[in-house]
């Protein structure tokens, strides 16, 4: 019940702000409404679309994104477009005009800077920066906010020192460098996004219970890792359609949780492949619906990692649709500037993710669960070994959007 009331809180709270904005910016009448589930399903098909796009299947290295982080950056490339620039992000974001997509988009960064606040190892944002000598229109800069600043791009030092101070504040110091002066040459145009995690387990792992045990990056190729172990009650199922066993581990506040999607031992290197390849929204909505509460022995490796892509993003865009974006002659952003001249000289992301025992203290995790879940379920003890290649994902539970999602693969890295 309580989670019921902070949404709809929430989504007033979004209401109200979008309703004090100056009308007729992107439509008639800017004035929304709360966004349905219906509209919130999009956020979920882009990330795993781009998710099948991004994933190095032809390699064995470690993986994660932030759907989220790069949603909301080209949301707000979307708000600034027109023309054919805007139609392709339409298709891309699965968007069917903006007035739907500012009101998630709204929500969603209301919903989240409430959730940053409850989840302290969480940061995920993202901006758009414009040359400041571009004539921005008022309603766009009053709507947007401090998602959407104006750069003096011709003082590429300065630049640079200032977006880099942004990066490293929203990811509370754990990315502090993403750019480096010459990046910045020609620049009329930046997208920005960042992801970072490092949450505190509703049921800790203890230190104690730690120990170097074998992770099979393929069937022939193993090395001795740090492992966590622990027993305790869990959502739990078994996809034959996804070809895994899937268990829920959730973090303080109960607002975002790790789903673990991991292949049998014996499919070797290729069934995180196989897997991948079967994940969409529909597959990954039906192996949720059908876990279970169980008694399950967990065994899942420490690791800590951060993984950057630019040129591969951008590459996964274009064949998602988004080409003109990208193109200096062929993008339209005049929504942005009136003038033209706009396109996206550049988009990164970084993301960053650790997993180790950390979590709230015993006594607090016992007092939160005594109402999570019935210790007589149908399900007998199970037993959850995570040794080799296996996807991640990090839900939000109030929205259901994927914040994160990645592999882990090769302990070496």
């Amino acid at each position: 019940m309580a989670t019921s009331i902070r949404i709809l809180t929430l989504g007033l709270l979004s209401v109200s702000l979008i309703g004090q904005t100056h009308s007729q910016c992107f439509s008639k009448n800017d004035r929304v409404a709360m966004p349905s589930a219906a509209e919130f399903s999009s956020v979920t098909d882009f990330a795993l679309d781009l998710h099948r796009e991004l994933f190095p299947s032809n390699a064995s290295g470690n993986y994660v994104v932030s759907p989220h982080a790069l949603w909301k950056s080209l949301a707000l490339a979307y708000f600034g477009s027109s023309g054919n620039t805007q139609l392709q992000l339409e298709d891309v974001l699965g968007a069917t005009d903006k007035i739907s997509t500012l009101k998630i988009w709204s929500y969603l960064d209301k919903l989240y800077r409430n959730e940053r606040n409850n989840t302290p190892g969480m940061q995920v944002d993202a901006r758009v920066y414009v040359g400041e000598r571009r004539s921005l229109r008022p309603c766009v800069e009053e709507i947007l906010g401090e998602a959407l600043v104006t750069q003096n791009f011709s003082n590429v030092y300065k630049s640079t020192l200032e977006i880099n101070n942004w990066i490293a504040s929203s990811t509370g110091g754990q990315v502090r460098t993403l750019y480096q002066p010459e990046d910045l040459e020609g620049m009329n145009m930046l997208l920005v996004s960042t992801g970072v995690h490092k949450g505190s387990w509703l049921h800790p792992f203890k230190k104690s219970a730690s120990r170097s045990q074998p992770f099979y990056s393929s069937l022939d190729s193993y090395m001795d890792v740090t492992t966590m172990t622990q027993k305790g009650h869990f959502n739990y199922g078994e996809s034959a359609e996804l070809g895994v066993q899937i268990l829920e581990l959730p973090y303080a506040g109960r607002a975002v949780s790790m789903y673990i999607l991991l292949p049998p031992l014996n499919s070797g290197a290729v069934g995180i492949i196989n897997t991948m390849k079967s994940l969409n929204p529909t597959t990954l909505s039906r192996a949720m619906a059908e876990m279970q509460h169980a008694e399950i022995r967990v065994v899942l490796p420490k690791f800590k990692f951060q993984y950057e892509t630019d040129l591969d993003l951008k590459k996964a865009l274009s064949r998602m649709g988004a080409k003109d974006l990208f193109d200096k002659t062929e993008a339209d952003l005049t929504i942005f500037s009136p003038t033209g001249n706009l396109s996206v000289g550049h988009i990164t992301h970084k993301a960053f993710v650790e997993i180790n025992e950390d979590g709230v203290d015993a006594a607090s995790a016992k007092t939160l669960d005594a109402s999570g879940y019935q210790a007589n379920g149908p399900m007998k003890q199970r037993v959850f070994v995570c040794n080799r290649p296996f996807l991640f994902l990090l839900m939000d539970k109030l929205a259901s959007r994927i914040l994160f999602i990645g592999a882990y693969r090769d302990p070496r890295q």
